[in-house]
């Protein structure tokens, strides 16, 4: 700067609002110029403030942090051996003293024209003291304008460097990206790129059924392979993934043949029937010593049951029974349709269970092999209600089915499966 810095000039320097490129200008101005140094100092009433300020400043940095003194000696090595290990312990934790030291070390290195150090390493968890700020040091430097010339003007360097460091990283950043060379390599003519192995990895098929049965984790491939069933029989395997991909249940023809035919067994009948069957109707049951059921009718003073085979033969008669359930004497042969019917005596005249409008009460006993094929597939499949639930469908057995089914439902409440198995499972009866 060629010219005197101004009035304007010297208020914005005294005021501290001056931007870093103008006050770097204005420090280098001031150390040559020692008219603006003394409008400066006479504007500023230095000596009264700065003694007071330089004793504040004094006391605040040996209370928080070291000295410029001792930092210097710490840079050169010329600290006393009891001083050593105290201010080591000070770097532990302050970092704002440690960027002092870096910065002190990078300036020592830069004005003897070597490497610089590498800067010192701390803990990530360090307490950051106050640092001074750059106009407290100016006001420093303007209490020390009475030493020579040549010693005010490294100050005002030694001041400004650091200053620099500290609040302009960007710039310096900046810099360095700008001065660092550019570095080309240049491939050796004839010698061979070694490509990187490449590993083929192949994708799992998707998944498009997922279901938990019984603590286990079902899941279909979209090529249709069963994962998670590894008790699963041969024969069973087909069946299984209809009813997870189509939820469609290989239910046993016989049961249609059980809702065939309407009207009367014996005895005379009415539009409707006043005694309602409950138990068996259209159900295939495993076992042959079968319990029947019905509703209670008003004044009846006794009930009898009569079995029949499927030509109207009669097989077994109850005793006149008071309650409302009675199970047969002797064991029913297995394989067979039967029918059933209850006839309810009331203020002498005799009335029955069924009617021209309402189906025969029928059911059917599973044959022996049946009964034995099932049983092996109840041990076989005791962990996995998706299995138990289709091996009682395939018998007919709709009552075991929708309890197995209904479990497997309860464990997917998101999947529409086990709700459509259901649905369709009931739907056979029709």
């Amino acid at each position: 700067m060629s010219q005197h810095l101004d009035g304007e000039q010297i208020a914005q320097l005294l005021a501290k609002r001056l931007e870093s490129d103008s006050l770097i200008v204005a420090l280098h101005h001031l150390e040559s110029c020692d008219s603006c140094r003394a409008s400066v100092n006479m504007k500023a009433s230095v000596p009264a403030r700065s003694q007071s300020l330089q004793a504040s400043l004094k006391t605040e940095a040996q209370s928080q942090h070291l000295s410029y003194e001792q930092l210097v000696g710490f840079v050169e090595g010329t600290l006393r051996s009891n001083e050593q290990p105290e201010l080591s312990a000070h770097l532990d934790w302050c970092s704002a003293c440690v960027e002092e030291i870096n910065s002190l070390q990078e300036l020592q290195c830069s004005l003897a024209n070597v490497p610089p150090l590498h800067p010192m390493t701390i803990a990530p968890e360090t307490l950051r003291a106050p640092e001074k700020s750059i106009w407290q040091v100016i006001e420093t430097w303007f209490s020390w304008r009475f030493v020579g010339a040549g010693l005010a003007a490294a100050t005002v360097l030694v001041l400004g460097f650091i200053w620099w460091q500290k609040y302009a990283p960007s710039q310096k950043s900046e810099l360095a990206q700008a001065t660092q060379p550019t570095v080309t390599q240049t491939p050796v003519s004839g010698a061979a790129s070694a490509a990187p192995e490449q590993t083929t990895t192949t994708p799992a098929p998707e998944i498009v059924v997922a279901l938990e049965d019984n603590g286990q984790r079902i899941t279909v491939d979209r090529q249709g392979k069963i994962e998670g069933l590894t008790a699963v029989a041969g024969s069973d395997e087909a069946v299984v993934k209809a009813a997870l991909l189509h939820q469609q249940l290989p239910v046993a023809v016989s049961l249609r043949e059980l809702m065939l035919k309407k009207g009367s067994l014996m005895g005379r009948t009415s539009e409707a029937p006043v005694i309602k069957a409950l138990y068996p109707i259209a159900k295939v049951l495993q076992t042959d010593r079968v319990t029947f059921r019905w509703e209670p009718m008003v004044d009846a003073t006794e009930y009898r049951v009569t079995v029949l085979d499927g030509d109207f033969n009669i097989l077994q008669t109850s005793e006149p029974l008071k309650e409302t359930r009675w199970t047969v004497k002797h064991t029913l042969p297995r394989g067979k349709i039967y029918l059933w019917q209850v006839t309810a005596k009331v203020n002498g005249k005799e009335l029955n269970s069924t009617s021209a409008a309402m189906p025969e009460a029928r059911f059917q006993i599973l044959s022996q092999p049946q009964f034995t094929k099932l049983k092996t597939k109840e041990r076989q499949y005791v962990h996995s209600h998706l299995l138990l639930g289709i091996a009682y469908a395939q018998e007919g057995l709709i009552d075991e089915a929708a309890r197995e089914f209904r479990l497997l439902q309860q464990a997917n409440p998101q999947s529409p499966i086990p709700k459509k198995l259901l649905r369709n499972l009931f739907a056979a009866q029709n």
